[in-house]
């Protein structure tokens, strides 16, 4: 189960302010299996979070903290804390710019920290559609076994670089 709230204060020329919180909760059950066979019996995960944006014109800024849980993937609980800040500056109709920084750290699992700061600047093509770019500057540890390292895309030791297209719904 997960529950969302969200509401919006209008502030008028002094803009809008918008706390959120989530919460999700789930379980795998005492007779789960992943697709290979193996178990994945009584997993529980759990996430809270709460946050909040303002926006003034073409500015917004937001911030969140968050915290999630995993009993039963590890020899123990693994939980993960972080925190999350964000500017948006929309330049103009075609262009947005964007910074941030995340912080997260693991105890319990593999011990992983991630301190990335991202710089991203979006070229509108459409409404819906864009193209951008953006820099992650990472200064984090992989913590143990580097299990959170996936083919070399999620080292958390490595800067990177990514190019994409983005289309809204």
């Amino acid at each position: 189960y997960n529950a969302v709230g969200r509401y919006t204060f209008d502030m008028g020329d002094a803009g809008q302010l918008i706390p959120i919180v989530a919460y999700q909760a789930n379980s795998t059950g005492e007779n789960a299996e992943a697709a290979d066979g193996t178990s994945m019996a009584d997993r529980d995960y759990t996430f809270w979070g709460a946050g909040v944006q303002y926006k003034l014109n073409a500015l917004t800024l937001g911030a969140m903290y968050n915290q999630d849980e995993i009993k039963g993937a590890y020899a123990g609980t693994s939980k993960d804390k972080s925190y999350e800040l964000t500017a948006v500056y929309n330049i103009n109709d075609d262009w947005t710019a964007r910074a941030g920084y995340r912080a997260l750290e693991n105890t319990g699992g593999d011990e992983a920290e991630y301190k990335d700061t991202t710089l991203e600047v979006q070229y509108h093509l459409t409404a819906r559609s864009s193209i951008y770019t953006s820099y992650v500057m990472r200064n984090g540890d992989n913590g143990t076994g580097n299990s959170n390292i996936w083919s070399g895309w999620n080292d958390a030791e490595e800067d990177y670089y990514h190019l994409g297209l983005r289309y809204e719904f």
